[in-house]
C-alpha cells in the first residue's frame, strides 16, 4: 500500500475506536441501473462480513449523484448497519462548490474502493465518460488516500489519450482487481501493474426465492442500450430482429410462459429504460412483462424463479447464473466474454461476432440442450466461489492494516 497520511497517533486512535472510514465510488444506486446497484449491495455485503470477522466497524461514505433516504434506510436494514454510519456525499461534477466539498469528504476517508460502474473505466462509452470516471480516482491519488480498484472490466482503450489516462491511474492505485483474465492482458499492455484476478462481486448478491411462478417460464432481458444503440456499440447482429425472432420461436415451438425482464429503469432516459421498452414489446407480442423492480435483490429474487434466462444486461445474467437458473448471455462487449470465459462457461452469444441468423440458431440450440447448460453452470459456479474468496481475502488483509 502506498504510504498514507496516517501517523502513529492516528493509528493508535483508530485501533482504540476500531472504526474505519471507507469511501465507495462507482456504485451509484440512483441511475435506475440495477447492475450498478447490485455491485453496491454486494460490495457492502462483503465489507460487512469481513469487518465483523476481524472485529472492526466501518463508517461508510457513499459517493452518489443523488441522496435517497429510502435507499439509505434499506441498506441499513438489509446489512445491519447503523444509519449514522452511512454518509451519502452527493456529487455534481459541473458544480465547483460541490466538487470542493466532495474532495473535502474524500479526505475524511481512510481508503477508497472504486468500482467504475463495473465497466466504465474504458472508452467504450466515450472518452468523456472515461475522464469523468478517472477524476475522483485522481483525487484519491493526489491526496495520498489508498485507492482500491475493485473487480471490474478494464478497457478497451481505443484511443491514445484513453491509454494515458488509464495508465496513470493504474500505476498509482494501491490495489487493482479485475473480474476476468482478459482485463489482466489489457492492464499489462499499458501499465506495470500485476492485478489480482477475482470475478464479479455481484455473484454474491442475496435473494429470496418465493416459488410464486407455478408454470415453466423463460425470461428474456431486453436491453434498451442495444435496442436503441445510442452509443453506436459495434455489434454484428440486428438486435431488434434477434428479439423478434426469438420471441416468435418461443411462442410457436415451446410451452414456456415468456417474461420480458428489465434490469435498467432509468425513467428520465428512454434509450436506457429497459422497463419501458419491455412493456411496449410485451403488448406487441402478447407476452408477460416482469414487474418494475425496486432494487437488485427484488430483481434477482424474481429471476431465480425462472426456468431459463436469456439476457443482454450482464448483471441481469449474473443474477440468473448465480441463482442456478440456466443462463444464455447475449454479449455486446468484451466484459461478458471475459467474465464467463474466466469461469469456463461457454454458453453465450457474442453479438460482436455472430450474425443475426447464427445468433438465433445458437440460442435455439442452447434452449434445446438446457440440461447440458445446467451441468456446465454448476461447475462454473464452483470456480466463481473460489475466485470470490480472493477478493474477500484482499478486503480482510486491507482492513487489518488499519488496526494493527
Amino acid at each position: 500500500m502506498r504510504k498514507n497520511k496516517m501517523n502513529n497517533n492516528d493509528k493508535e486512535k483508530r485501533k482504540e475506536k476500531k472504526v474505519i472510514n471507507i469511501g465507495l465510488n462507482g456504485i451509484d444506486y440512483n441511475f435506475g441501473n440495477l447492475g450498478c446497484q447490485a455491485l453496491a449491495y454486494s460490495l457492502i455485503k462483503i465489507l460487512q462480513s469481513e469487518s465483523k470477522k476481524i472485529g472492526v466497524k466501518l463508517n461508510y461514505y457513499l459517493y452518489f449523484y443523488k441522496k435517497n433516504e429510502n435507499e439509505i434506510k434499506k441498506i441499513s436494514k438489509i446489512f445491519d448497519i447503523n444509519i449514522e454510519n452511512i454518509n451519502v456525499v452527493v456529487m455534481k461534477l459541473k458544480n465547483l462548490n460541490n466538487t470542493i466539498n466532495v474532495i473535502k469528504k474524500y479526505k475524511c476517508c481512510d481508503l477508497i474502493i472504486d468500482m467504475s460502474g463495473g465497466d466504465s473505466f474504458s472508452d467504450i462509452y466515450g472518452v468523456k465518460r472515461l475522464i469523468k470516471e478517472s477524476f475522483y480516482k485522481e483525487v484519491a491519488i493526489r491526496n495520498n488516500i489508498p485507492l482500491i480498484l475493485g473487480p471490474q472490466t478494464y478497457g478497451p482503450y481505443n484511443r491514445k489519450i484513453s491509454k494515458v489516462i488509464a495508465r496513470n491511474v493504474l500505476n498509482k492505485a494501491d490495489i487493482v482487481c479485475t473480474r476476468d483474465e482478459d482485463s489482466v492482458e489489457v492492464i499489462k499492455k499499458i501499465s506495470k501493474i500485476e492485478p489480482s484476478v477475482c470475478t464479479d462481486i455481484a455473484l454474491r448478491l442475496p435473494y429470496n426465492k418465493q416459488n410464486s411462478l407455478k408454470e415453466e417460464s423463460i425470461g428474456i432481458n431486453v436491453s434498451a442500450l442495444m435496442w436503441y444503440n445510442e452509443y453506436n456499440i459495434d455489434i454484428k447482429i440486428d438486435y431488434k430482429k434477434y428479439i423478434d425472432r426469438l420471441i416468435n420461436y418461443l411462442k410457436d415451438n415451446t410451452e414456456y410462459n415468456i417474461y420480458l425482464v428489465s434490469h435498467v429503469n432509468a425513467d428520465s432516459i428512454e434509450n436506457e429504460n429497459d422497463y419501458l421498452l419491455c412493456s411496449k414489446l410485451a403488448l406487441k407480442y402478447d407476452v408477460k412483462v416482469a414487474p418494475k423492480f425496486a432494487d437488485p435483490i427484488e430483481a434477482k429474487s424474481f429471476i431465480s424463479e425462472l426456468n431459463v434466462f436469456i439476457g443482454s444486461r450482464m448483471h441481469a445474467t449474473i443474477a440468473a447464473f448465480s441463482s442456478n437458473v440456466p443462463t444464455i448471455p447475449v454479449a455486446y462487449s468484451k466484459k461478458f466474454e471475459g467474465l464467463y470465459k474466466s469461469l469456463n462457461y461457454n454458453y453465450y452469444i457474442d453479438a460482436k461476432k455472430e450474425n443475426t441468423e447464427s445468433a438465433i440458431q445458437k440460442t435455439i440450440d442452447y434452449i434445446k440442450n438446457i440440461e447440458k447448460i445446467k451441468d456446465a453452470e454448476t461447475k462454473s459456479l464452483k470456480i466463481a466461489q473460489d475466485k470470490l474468496k480472493t477478493f474477500d481475502q484482499k478486503i480482510s488483509d486491507l482492513l487489518k492494516k488499519f488496526i494493527v
